[in-house]
């Protein structure tokens, strides 16, 4: 039980400090994509680093456990996502040398620290195994995988709810569109979240 009070209240922590990262550093800083980005980073390194501390993750422990499921599953949830968002209508595209810097800072980094955030820290603290403590059994799994996915998804909602496009009647609109097109909390598609 204490495992999750700990796990809720880091869920918790995590959908607060999306939800004010993304208001204060879009709506009341106005901060550009690429510097949000950096700003979210930092708050996300220091959220993830008191996590992590706290609850004794080890990340080596973390990726080894059940990787090549991991990996089948991720890759088909990827897949699922490219296509759901390549039937989108395309928005303007840089070239060149910004192009390469959208892939790495806003695709690669953006895509991770999200991915972190949003979807890793509130799966593991509800769903995964800390150190000493034994796999839940069978019978308790698909209870504490619908906490996870409860506990992701409220993150989720919080951290876009803190974003203008998410407020207000344009929040009519994107949100809907979103979660119509790729439900899971996982989205991490510019398009769903209202091409910041």
């Amino acid at each position: 039980m204490h495992a999750l009070r700990s796990g809720g209240t880091w869920v918790l922590v995590a959908a607060a400090a999306g939800f004010v990262s993304a208001a204060v550093f879009t709506m009341i800083l106005g901060l550009d994509r690429r510097t949000f980005v950096a700003a979210w980073s930092a708050v996300a390194a220091v959220l993830w680093a008191a996590y992590a501390r706290q609850e004794q993750v080890r990340l080596r422990v973390q990726l080894a456990r059940r990787l090549p499921s991991g990996i089948v599953i991720g890759s088909i949830a990827g897949a699922i996502l490219v296509l759901s968002v390549l039937r989108q209508p395309a928005s303007p595209a840089p070239t060149g040398s910004a192009l390469a810097l959208d892939l790495v800072w806003l695709g690669g980094v953006y895509g991770a620290v999200d991915a972190l955030i949003l979807s890793v820290l509130p799966v593991l603290a509800l769903y995964g195994t800390r150190p000493g403590e034994p796999e839940p059994a069978p019978s308790q799994r698909i209870g504490r995988a619908a906490m996870a996915l409860a506990g992701s998804a409220l993150v989720t909602a919080a951290y876009h709810a803190g974003f203008r496009e998410f407020q207000g009647p344009s929040a009519e609109r994107a949100p809907s569109a979103c979660w119509r097109i790729c439900p899971a909390p996982h989205c991490s598609s510019e398009w769903c979240r209202g091409r910041r």
